[in-house]
């Protein structure tokens, strides 16, 4: 994945993996894999304001429906703000649906993550769809 240049903290450096990971995680339908790196209280926050809790989440991660053809990161950010973990960032995501239907969505995201005694842990995110310099306005504004 694309990360930004090498002045990056050990932390910073630690996030990004830990973002890797999960994309990683999510890419083999890894349940197992996807718990370790996040947090017993995990939340999922949708755009519209829905709550998924951990088990919820990791259960839908590794049963999206038909084959993931692409699962990526972009503009992919790492910050530490008062020891809080922050990572942004737009994910790409494109998968062939049972029906053969490509389906290709791009979302925003932002992930919290906690230090804990074995490295950081994602423990809260919020998702929703993005909106691409260039594309067209469909609010009618």
């Amino acid at each position: 994945m694309e990360h930004p240049p090498a002045s990056l903290t050990p932390d910073q450096r630690a996030l990004l993996a830990l973002e890797d990971s999960v994309i990683e995680a999510i890419r083999r339908r890894d349940a197992s894999a996807l718990g370790a790196l996040v947090t017993e209280d995990f939340v999922l926050l949708g755009s519209d304001g829905t709550e998924t809790r951990r088990d919820d989440f990791l259960r839908a991660a590794v049963e999206i429906p038909g084959e993931i053809l692409e699962l990526s990161v972009l503009h992919l950010r790492a910050r530490v703000v008062g020891g809080v973990g922050v990572l942004t960032g737009l994910q790409r995501a494109r998968v062939r649906l049972p029906t053969d239907i490509e389906v290709d969505d791009v979302a925003f995201f932002t992930d919290v993550c906690v230090r804990t005694g074995t490295g950081w842990r994602m423990a809260l995110a919020h998702s929703g769809p993005a909106v691409l310099p260039g594309a067209p306005d469909l609010t009618g504004r």
